[in-house]
């Protein structure tokens, strides 16, 4: 089994791959970086939800609250999944019209500033959610 260091550790992996394949200026995105990452956070939730049922199931006088709140990370971790995925598709989008019958507006591989930092944002509230459960509810 993985120990929950290590996945803090993997996560603050996953959180600056994905910063590394949106360019900051211009919003242009690294597709393949994305979907690799996309499979990689894949196989953390996997580990991080086994951790916490084992962790649960090992501590029965404690196992309600580490229940509860690993199952608040698991469904944190999924949006922060469709997030990912979100800008995945949107960097495969065709380009947006300027004005109506002009397609010069940017091209495929680019996303809005909002999805450049969303990303960013919700692996490190993830990140930071694990950090808390590791500190205070796992207590390692």
């Amino acid at each position: 089994m993985v120990h929950i260091g290590d996945l803090v550790s993997q996560l603050r992996t996953i959180r600056m791959a994905c910063a590394k394949a949106i360019n900051p200026a211009t919003g242009e995105v690294d597709k393949n970086i994305l979907k690799e990452q996309a499979s990689t956070f894949d196989v953390w939730l996997e580990s991080f939800t086994n951790l916490y049922i084992a962790s649960a199931n090992s501590k029965p006088m404690r196992a309600e609250e580490i229940s509860e709140a690993g199952e608040e990370i698991v469904k944190e971790a999924w949006y922060v999944k469709s997030v990912i995925l979100e800008v995945e598709a949107r960097a495969g989008e065709a380009p947006a019209p300027r004005f109506p019958g002009s397609f010069l507006f940017g091209g495929s591989g680019y996303v809005r500033k909002e999805l450049k930092t969303g990303i960013t944002i919700a692996l490190y509230d993830l990140e930071k959610m694990v950090e808390d459960f590791r500190t205070n509810i796992l207590k390692t």
